[in-house]
């Protein structure tokens, strides 16, 4: 997450996220599958993601986010578990260092084409070549649905129109915290990753904790492209081939 005041920042952080019970498991699955040495968790909010990722056989793992209250929270939770590195750039960190980078409810916070494109580009110079990128984003098709933990205001007449901004409340029954996003279309995702060296592979929908119709979200998975995995394509539950494999 990008931006966020400091009292903001708490308060998003202390909101119960079913993403930690439907989005992370499947995340750490798939990165488990690639044999991965080295990940970056791109825009890490405090490095809850991060913290889960030690539970694989990673050498190195890294957290980044743009804001600065969130990446001071991040510092502390990385300051107790060597493992995890907090940065507050990616300028620093040389091309090709991750086999893998995720990107955890961040591609909606990106509010122009311009910046999207700018993003996954700096992603895919720290990927390493057949490095694979994870990106969990809200379903753009279902942001009319209240889901377990969050409904937005999204108009889905403004679906094709790409750049709308629009409200997002979060909340777990004891707290909630409101927060501004950008619609980003299928077609638009999909041409912003054209944009870049990333071919994607796969998108998976995932279910809502509490049953409601409509996926709240979805992974996407890509690869950087290289000349020994153009054109690859694999069956589902395979393993993966990205650069630590």
């Amino acid at each position: 997450m990008s931006g966020y005041r400091k009292e903001l920042t708490e308060t998003f952080v202390e909101v119960g996220d079913d993403r930690r019970i439907t989005v992370f498991p499947r995340l750490l699955n798939r990165i488990e599958q690639c044999h991965a040495r080295s990940l970056l968790d791109y825009g890490g909010g405090d490095g809850a993601f991060a913290s889960v990722c030690t539970s694989l056989a990673l050498e190195r793992i890294v957290t980044y986010d743009l804001s600065e209250a969130m990446n001071d929270l991040a510092g502390k939770r990385s300051a107790a578990d060597p493992r995890i590195e907090s940065v507050r750039s990616t300028s620093g960190l040389p091309d090709g260092a991750f086999d893998v980078v995720t990107c955890n409810g961040v591609w909606m916070c990106w509010p122009t084409e311009e910046n999207c494109v700018r993003n996954l580009r700096e992603i895919v110079r720290l990927l390493a070549p057949g490095g694979l990128f994870l990106a969990a984003v809200t379903h753009p098709c279902f942001r009319d649905r209240p889901f377990a933990t969050f409904r937005t205001d999204f108009d889905p007449a403004r679906y094709l129109e790409d750049g709308t901004p629009f409200r997002v409340t979060m909340f777990d029954g004891a707290r909630e915290v409101e927060l501004d996003d950008t619609h980003w279309s299928l077609s638009a995702m999909t041409r912003q990753l054209r944009a870049t060296d990333l071919q994607l592979l796969e998108i998976l929908e995932v279910p809502d904790l509490g049953g409601a119709t409509g996926c709240p979200w979805m992974i996407i998975e890509a690869q950087r492209s290289n000349g020994a995995t153009a054109g690859w394509s694999r069956t589902p539950g395979a393993a993966l081939p990205c650069g630590g494999g």
